[in-house]
């Protein structure tokens, strides 16, 4: 399990290459639609780039980085808040367990590892 997050700070996510690639066009003032760079495309409106612009002054690797260590703790405040609203109290055991599941379960670690934003898996 940590060679996995090891390896998501370490190798390229391609979901984030592109909205980040798409939020670099939008402050340039070009067509995200159009970027040859892109191998994908855009499949959202522009308003959902906004939120990657600040991560456009910073390299990509650095940038990927940053959004990845935002995913998790998304991730984390995720499971504390579902498990808050069902237990009223939560021990640290069962805690850890949920997030342990909930990093080995496969679409939290595609969701991780291809640079989606968490919030589109889970909404």
């Amino acid at each position: 399990m940590f060679n996995s997050l090891i390896r998501l700070f370490t190798t390229s996510a391609p979901d984030f290459e592109v909205l980040w690639l798409g939020a670099k066009d939008l402050i340039a003032g070009s067509n995200p639609y159009i970027n040859p760079q892109i191998f994908t495309g855009i499949g959202y409106p522009p308003n959902t780039l906004f939120f990657y612009v600040p991560l456009t002054f910073l390299n990509y690797q650095t940038a990927q980085n940053v959004f990845t260590a935002l995913s998790l703790v998304s991730l984390v405040l995720i499971i504390y808040l579902s498990m808050r609203l069902r237990f009223p109290k939560i021990d640290k055991l069962t805690f850890v367990l949920f997030l342990v599941l909930s990093l080995l379960f496969f679409p939290t670690k595609f969701t991780l590892g291809m640079g989606q934003n968490y919030m589109k898996f889970w909404g």
